[in-house]
């Protein structure tokens, strides 16, 4: 069980490791799906942010689940990934919908 345990939380730092790079460092190219130019130029900083956002909180709630992984179900963890990832695709493609587009 403690390498379980351990498996989760090195996930879960490494999601924040993955939130530096996208907000510090403008690693844009790292994330799935993005493309350059499909972002307008004054938007690239926000976008960093609120995937860094998200990155932070995954990386949260694999560490939690890490840390209480005895005593909680598998399916608690499926539901948040789950509800995260949902949230952050709609938030994303709601804030920053054709912007990008315009320029081209």
């Amino acid at each position: 069980m403690i390498v379980v345990m351990i498996i989760f939380n090195v996930f879960g730092l490494s999601a924040f490791v993955f939130a530096y790079f996208l907000r510090k460092k403008k690693l844009l190219h790292v994330i799935a799906g993005y493309s350059e130019g499909s972002i307008a130029e004054e938007d690239k900083q926000a976008f960093g942010n609120v995937n860094s956002f998200f990155a932070v909180l995954t990386g949260l709630v694999l560490c939690v689940f890490g840390t209480f992984f005895i005593t909680t179900s598998v399916f608690y963890l499926l539901g948040a990934m789950v509800v995260v990832g949902i949230v952050q695709i709609v938030y994303v493609n709601v804030r920053f919908r054709d912007r990008g587009k315009s320029s081209q």
